[in-house]
């Protein structure tokens, strides 16, 4: 049957007395019956009429989104310009390999008690007396040696710091923005929060009766359809010009795809009451483009059921499913459901296969080598890509494949096909050895690659490599590695006086990229960083010991160029009393404290604050540059950090330039 298209916007989403044949003739009838009566009816219609079309008040809506997205990407504008003065900081794209003529062959970072053949700069085994502090070749710059020339450099080479507006306050305002007043939920995203649904609440009953028309609340869902899946995307422009991570901007995604599928359902079940009202409902659902809209519906229901913290949080891989099952059936759906849809779910598709051919584009399979570490919170992987040394920088993490090696081809296609790529924080710095992660063994993904690192009960394959790489038996693996993401863009660590860097747990691993290259940059005279805490909490004292060789060098006090030093103090803070013998206090470096009970953290911000005036105090007056506080672990250790900067006193908040707050989060 052949079907013409409405020619007015309030017949699009009608009910099927004007669609099928017999309400035609009906509604011919009764125009020959009775003209005056029709045009009474069509006059009272029109009175009636709003004064602007629904798509064009939709597409007028997205645009003062884009507004506000722009107002943003303003406001981070100094901070993202700053960056081009350090262009590897900012453009990171790509990971890659060491450049031609560029030595490879250092060996990883030490960890644990392993002893293995130690390495100079040029490959060779160094007898230098200082052989212990090996992992510093390959990890920080070396106050002896250096693993290639560094010529001496001025601390002006220190980048600019443009200080973020929130300095200019007072860090109570600071503290009531950042502060969740319910679970999840800060001031800010609340602001977030009403000044979208604001704007999708004008844009759906603005001149609309929803209970006689709910055809708006159908326009509403459709326009924000491309504004989710685009803050959904790995690779999205506003995270771009803004500095902010993809993951950071996970909760508006979030929000508003529940807007999206409210007013999705308010559309659809609004039209249901109608046709049940009038005793149309089987004949107007059986009428295809009705039909495909309540597929719409259900996909979109079933987007959000999918989304729930709990299936998120117990089963990824159902919640995966559902979106990509739910998105194909919406975009397929809307297709069929209307015309004036396609632009919409053109511009989604779009930028999702965007995404995809950049995520694809930043994958690279590489070898890596893995070795368990029993005692490193509670069972921890090392894991070292030697041939991937530059495109990231430092607090970046990227997501990983692993490839089982007892698979074979059969896993290589698993892995490219359904294998679920999970973000890991890089624990080095770039331009040193290789990408380094630790993974801690938590989840049964985690728990299978501390297996094949050597680890548990499991017996290692005889197919599976063995190497030696200065520290215990490493395993060599193959492995899909997608990225660099996030990272901080708009925040140079190395452009701060003071920093303090907070880890819980497996969240070492983002302090120690961070602590290492801003050691490395200090030494070459690149970093204007003057003080540096480090505290980490930790159950058990003993995950310590594994990382004492990597410690070491990265605590010792360091020089720049034109004299100036650098001192860094860590405090491990041990919950519970620990099983095996504890560390022996005596054999701890200088500015290594270990401590019972949980860390204060007010008393850490106050003292890294007072270390860097001190430390920055020229002829009686301070020139501090501000502190940056930068927290990887549970989001109460988040929360800690922030109430301490509420209490900071205001005359040290302005003797210091301020502190902001710069904090890695994979939360769901």
């Amino acid at each position: 049957m052949s079907y013409q298209a409405p020619t007015n916007a309030s017949s699009m989403y009608g009910s099927s007395n004007s669609s099928s044949p017999a309400a035609g003739s009906a509604a011919s009838g009764a125009q020959g019956a009775s003209a005056a009566g029709g045009a009474a009816k069509a006059g009272g219609a029109a009175a009636h009429a709003p004064s602007i079309d629904d798509g064009d008040l939709v597409y007028y809506i997205n645009l003062v989104f884009i507004m506000v997205f722009g107002a943003f990407v303003l406001m981070m504008l100094p901070r993202m310009l700053a960056t081009l003065a350090r262009p590897a900081h900012y453009f990171t794209a790509f990971l890659r390999g060491p450049s031609k003529g560029e030595y490879t062959g250092a060996p990883a970072r030490e960890y644990g008690n392993g002893r293995g053949p130690i390495f100079n700069g040029k490959g060779m085994e160094s007898d230098s007396a200082f052989s212990h502090y090996s992992s510093a070749e390959s990890s920080t710059a070396h106050l002896v040696q250096y693993p290639r020339p560094v010529a001496p450099q001025s601390a002006s080479g220190a980048p600019p710091r443009v200080r973020s507006w929130l300095t200019y306050t007072h860090p109570a305002i600071v503290y009531a923005l950042n502060n969740p007043f319910l679970p999840g939920i800060t001031l800010a995203k609340a602001i977030v929060y009403l000044g979208y649904m604001g704007l999708v609440l004008f844009a759906t009953f603005d001149e609309s009766d929803f209970f006689s028309d709910p055809k708006r609340t159908g326009y509403v869902a459709m326009a924000q359809i491309p504004i989710v899946v685009a803050l959904a995307t790995k690779n999205n422009l506003l995270s771009w010009l803004s500095g902010e991570g993809y993951e950071k901007l996970n909760y508006i995604h979030r929000f508003g795809g529940r807007l999206a599928i409210l007013a999705s359902n308010l559309h659809g079940f609004g039209y249901i009451y109608k046709w049940a009202q009038a005793g149309t409902f089987y004949e107007d659902i059986a009428i295809p483009k009705f039909t495909y809209g309540l597929m719409a519906m259900c996909a979109m229901d079933l987007l959000f059921l999918g989304s729930l913290s709990v299936v998120r949080q117990k089963c990824y891989s159902l919640f995966l499913f559902s979106h990509i099952a739910g998105f194909t059936c919406l975009s397929v759906a809307l297709y069929q459901h209307y015309s004036v849809t396609w632009n919409y779910i053109y511009a989604a598709l779009g930028v999702y296969g965007f995404d995809l051919l950049l995520r694809t584009m930043r994958t690279r399979a590489t070898t890596a080598y893995v070795t368990a570490h029993s005692s490193l919170n509670n069972g921890t992987t090392h894991v070292h890509m030697p041939a991937v040394t530059k495109g990231f920088r430092a607090g970046q993490h990227v997501r990983v494949r692993f490839i089982n090696p007892d698979s074979g081809a059969f896993g290589w296609i698993i892995a490219l096909l359904f294998a679920r790529t999970r973000p890991f924080s890089i624990s080095s710095k770039p331009a040193g050895s290789g990408l380094e992660l630790l993974i801690k063994k938590e989840g049964s993904s985690t728990r299978e690659l501390f297996r094949m690192a050597g680890g548990g009960q499991r017996s290692v394959d005889e197919k599976m490599a063995t190497v030696e790489l200065g520290q215990p038996t490493s395993h060599r693996i193959k492995c899909l590695v997608e990225g660099p993401y996030s990272g901080h863009a708009a925040t140079m660590f190395e452009a701060y006086s003071g920093a303090l860097l907070v880890a819980g747990g497996s969240g070492i691993s983002f302090i120690l990229s961070l602590l290492d290259d801003l050691v490395n940059k200090h030494v070459e005279g690149r970093s204007r960083t003057r003080a540096i805490e480090v505290v980490w909490s930790v159950g058990d004292a003993n995950s310590l010991v594994e990382l004492l060789p990597t410690l070491r060098p990265l605590l010792r006090p360091r020089l720049s160029p034109d004299g100036t030093l650098l001192r860094v103090q860590m405090t491990v803070h041990y919950t519970r009393a620990s099983r095996a013998q504890m560390p022996d206090l005596d054999l701890l470096p200088e500015g290594l404290y270990l401590r019972a009970g949980r860390p204060d953290m007010s008393r850490s911000l106050k003292a890294t604050v007072q270390r860097t005036l001190d430390s920055t105090m020229t002829g009686g007056r301070s020139e501090a540059q501000g502190v940056v506080a930068s927290c990887c672990g549970p989001p109460a250790l988040g929360e800690q950090i922030n109430k301490a900067l509420g209490g900071l006193d205001y005359s040290l908040w302005k003797q210091v330039g301020g502190v902001e707050i710069a904090s890695e989060t994979f939360g769901w």
